[in-house]
């Protein structure tokens, strides 16, 4: 399986997180829930021309959060050539930005 990029957002949690606290578990568990908005990101900026490429990103659970993966043997290719990842960093930042103040805010009612 290809792995085009592992998001890193360790800075960006790290940041987030200044001022109050999740948990390990809390935090993992929001860059799970991410993961599904950010297949969707990644996916509406992938080139097509036979699908395949497009149709094939899925997201794994990793012991410290997710992944997004492209088993198509080219992902690698496209991805540095299109910049693809890096062009939506931002946008799954915020998602993730957005889950962690969702956690937050849920947590101080």
């Amino acid at each position: 399986m290809s792995v085009v990029k592992r998001v890193q957002l360790g800075g960006l949690v790290a940041s987030l997180l200044r001022d109050v606290k999740l948990t390990g578990e809390e935090t993992v568990d929001s860059l799970r829930a991410t993961g599904q908005r950010t297949l969707a990101i990644v996916s509406s900026v992938t080139p097509v021309v036979t699908g395949n490429m497009k149709a094939g990103w899925r997201t794994e659970s990793l012991p410290d959060g997710a992944q997004v993966v492209d088993p198509v043997p080219y992902a690698g290719i496209v991805d540095h050539h299109h910049g693809l990842v890096d062009g939506v960093m931002p946008e799954i930042e915020g998602a993730v930005a957005d889950e962690l103040k969702r956690r937050v805010g849920k947590r101080a009612r």
